[in-house]
């Protein structure tokens, strides 16, 4: 190899003072290389509905009620009168499967809840060792065995009057990889 590197050094010199002593113009062409990984495609399931409780719509102004994404405790603000009426709160838990110890960035949003005016002002990610972005958003390592659980949360703002019953909302959780 190094012999060859040397007379290919050496036909660049005799190349380099012919382009000196010759006026014509001459085409050098040089070669590199590209790489690539190819990875499993990322794969995210719903293990656990995030659920907020059983609550009391506010009787003036708006109330805040806040699911923990560490505890999965529903929390209520005072800035109105409405109440947590049970303890039934969880944080949703997700699972996302790839390659081994590769990075990820992910990403939630909880999307407005599909009747009367709840308003989401806010969605908590956690993952353990992973690197909070703000925003709903983390980085993180998948495990050894390319896994990685995440819990979401959020904060609501629920307004008088609002009808009784279940409510939903559909969490959208986007995990590239880095």
């Amino acid at each position: 190899m190094m012999s060859l590197c040397r007379s290919r050094r050496s036909a660049a010199v005799v190349c380099a003072v012919g382009l000196l002593l010759t006026p014509a113009a001459q085409a050098v062409t040089c070669t590199g290389t590209a790489t690539l990984v190819i990875v499993s495609p990322l794969s995210v399931a719903e293990q656990t509905q995030a659920h907020f409780g059983a609550i009391t719509p506010p009787t003036f102004g708006e109330q805040t009620y806040s699911l923990s994404a560490i505890t999965g405790r529903v929390t209520s603000g005072d800035e109105a009168d409405g109440e947590v009426m049970d303890a039934s709160g969880r944080a949703g838990v997700f699972l996302i499967h790839g390659v081994a110890n590769l990075a990820v960035t992910v990403t939630a949003r909880i999307q407005p809840f599909d009747a009367g005016s709840i308003t989401v002002d806010s969605t908590e990610i956690f993952a353990r060792n992973a690197h909070a972005l703000g925003g709903g958003s983390l980085e993180a390592n998948l495990d050894g065995a390319g896994g990685l659980s995440v819990q979401i949360g959020g904060v609501i703002r629920v307004s008088p009057g609002e009808p009784e019953g279940w409510q939903s909302a559909q969490v959208t959780l986007t995990v590239v990889y880095q």
